[in-house]
């Protein structure tokens, strides 16, 4: 190569050097702050904000703006405004923001290239579920370009349900489940903490599964101090994907003296976005029942054996055919905005009440199922397609997507449909259904229901 040729090569490179010197700079990095997993539709302020950090760097000599976005997040700043000294921003648009810096020496000016970072406070709501970004564009000045990961956005819930067992002295619960519809991630040893404070304790003799996140990473294990309580561990990080804890041929005995007839067991799980504090009734003693057995409680069949969750419904079954055929309760009364209803005159808790929407009654998945009979086993919520399925008989399952106006029914092999003028939908996490409809769907015809205006209650007869 001759001296030329090798000169203006040498030039080329160092040109090219300088200008991606010039392009990536500096530093960006979140202050003094880990990744946040949030909930959706949350806000970050001045109490929780993230932070990100423009490194400081001697190219930044002049004057200069470059834009910040968000990914899944929309800004809460105003119009324009100032961050620190010297440093402005203007609103470009929901997401994105002009930052614009005034660098020297003096007083309204910051120092950019002498030691002096830039830190921006993430002060936003969350819009999407998933990775929320911060988005650096440097403009084409010294400062570098960036994606930064600030936060996990989580939509779901985290619920407790079961049956009500009969039980005497001692005995074994039905199925207790611990449904997490979010894709929000545990660490390696978090607990979620089960107890029972009536009057009855824990004997160890528990069945455990998981599915979905949970899967093989579960295990149960009673409190060595105090057996009234016990633990259910999660033995391993788990992957961003929905799951079921579930709780089979759990033993339990009475204390010596209680005066408790019913047991309620509590669980609470603090480490979740969407913390897990309910309280349901797993069982209530009978002096003369025999010892439950888990093949037994499946064939429990009175309206002290109803399915006590937050959305908590009585479920009655025939003695030939307990796991194929439903019998509907005699009477249904569900009062607009109570926070419980009643079946046959037994009042039941619900943690979400029934509202009106387009002049149909709303109620969450779980009660309107519970409530005309329907048992936990025998429904299935898809959070993907958010649909649900419903299966009142081993031939018959009624399904319904969320947003949509059809109810699709298959009943020995044969498909239908029922329109309706209230679509089931999503509020606050949760599948809400229009009762009349779902009613209809699983053959209960509007003769049998009644509403009066006067008291905004609904009646169902059998």
């Amino acid at each position: 190569m001759n001296k030329k040729l090798f000169f203006c090569t040498v030039l080329l490179l160092g040109i090219f050097a300088f200008s991606v010197s010039a392009n990536a700079s500096c530093s960006i990095w979140r202050y003094k702050s880990d990744v946040k997993n949030v909930k959706i539709n949350s806000s970050f302020d001045s109490s929780n904000a993230p932070v990100i950090a423009i490194g400081w760097s001697r190219d930044h000599t002049e004057d200069l703006s470059f834009f910040v976005e968000l990914s899944g997040a929309e800004w809460d700043y105003g119009n324009s405004g100032t961050i620190q000294q010297g440093v402005t921003y203007r609103k470009v648009n929901k997401n994105t923001l002009e930052i614009m810096a005034d660098v020297g020496t003096g007083p309204d000016e910051i120092n950019f290239g002498g030691g002096r970072n830039i830190l921006l406070p993430i002060y936003c709501t969350i819009t999407n579920s998933g990775e929320i970004r911060v988005i650096v564009n440097g403009n084409e000045t010294t400062v570098s370009n960036a994606n930064i990961l600030i936060a996990k956005s989580i939509d779901g819930r985290l619920t407790l349900h079961g049956n009500k067992a009969k039980i005497n002295k001692s005995g074994v619960l039905k199925k207790i489940t611990i449904t997490d519809s979010s894709t929000q991630t545990y660490k390696q040893n978090q607990k979620i903490t089960l107890s029972l404070d009536t009057g009855f304790k824990f004997t160890g003799e528990t069945k455990i599964t998981g599915t979905g996140k949970f899967e093989n990473i579960v295990s149960f294990s009673v409190d060595g101090k105090n057996p009234s309580k016990a633990y259910i561990t999660i033995t391993a990080d788990t992957p961003e994907e929905n799951g079921e804890i579930i709780l089979e041929d759990c033993a339990v005995t009475r204390n010596s003296g209680s005066k408790f007839s019913a047991l309620l067991m509590t669980a609470t799980f603090t480490a979740s976005i969407v913390p897990l504090d309910s309280t349901i009734a797993v069982a209530s003693y009978d002096a003369q029942a025999e010892d439950i057995t888990s093949e037994q409680t499946t064939e429990t069949t009175t309206a002290a054996t109803a399915v006590q969750t937050t959305e908590a419904a009585p479920v009655r079954t025939t003695e030939a055919a307990a796991d194929t055929t439903t019998k509907l309760p005699d009477t249904v009364k569900i009062q607009i905005g109570a926070d419980s209803y009643s079946v046959n005159g037994i009042s039941y808790p619900i943690d979400v009440p029934a509202y009106i929407s387009n002049g149909s009654t709303m109620l969450p998945l779980r009660a309107v199922a519970n409530a005309l009979g329907i048992e936990d086993k025998n429904i299935s919520y898809d959070a993907r397609t958010k649909t649900v399925r419903i299966t009142p008989q081993s031939d018959t399952y009624v399904s319904i997507t969320a947003d949509t106006n059809t109810i699709k029914l298959y009943k020995g092999g044969t498909d239908g449909s029922i329109k309706t003028d209230t679509p089931a939908q999503i509020k606050d996490g949760r599948l809400f259904l229009p009762l009349r409809a779902t009613a209809n769907a699983l053959g209960i015809p509007d003769s049998s229901i009644e509403y009066d205006a006067a008291t905004k209650t609904v009646t169902i007869y059998n």
